[in-house]
């Protein structure tokens, strides 16, 4: 009897095991958006934008979206600018999909890096390379990668990339 008993613990705990497994999603949401700075002295920086179909090839305006918007604000620590990188402390990010569903949570770390003049790290030429780990209200982690262009004295940088949820339901 304790055998059988045993033999059944085993197979239920393979089974929700398995369900687990199967409502767990990983998915990625492509967006562009713009980039706003709170003050020149403030370390508190924001970016709102649009959710896109796909993965973006650079940059894409607002008519390109599939109706949903990104928003989120990140404290840097350090000297943004060519050649430096900074650190992301923290920070919290909202992505209301067209659908209806919204996923948000917190940033629990990261970095902005800018290369050298006339450099590349994958966003091209002169524009910095935004990577943040993310934590889901509920449950689940992820990350965001994104390309920054704040060159040519640009009011609003712009902003594209993707955010890739692991955990979701």
């Amino acid at each position: 009897m304790t055998l059988r008993v045993g033999i059944l613990s085993l197979v239920f705990a393979m089974l929700l095991f398995a369900i687990g497994i199967a409502s767990a999603e990983t998915m990625k949401i492509a967006f562009s958006g713009y980039g706003i700075s709170f003050g020149r002295k403030d370390p508190a920086r924001g970016a709102s934008g649009w959710t896109l179909n796909g993965s973006p090839n650079g940059w894409e305006p607002r008519t390109m979206s599939n109706g949903g918007t990104v928003e989120g604000t990140v404290y840097l620590l350090g000297r943004p600018g060519l050649g430096e990188t900074v650190r992301i402390s923290h920070g919290n990010w909202t992505c209301k999909e067209a659908d209806g569903r919204v996923f948000k949570g917190k940033i629990t770390g990261g970095s902005v890096r800018w290369p050298e003049s006339e450099s590349d790290l994958g966003c091209g030429a002169n524009n910095g390379r935004f990577v943040a780990d993310v934590a889901l209200d509920g449950g689940g982690t992820g990350n965001i990668s994104a390309c920054v262009n704040d060159a040519n004295g640009l009011a609003k940088p712009l902003i594209w990339g993707n955010i890739q949820l692991n955990g979701t339901h």
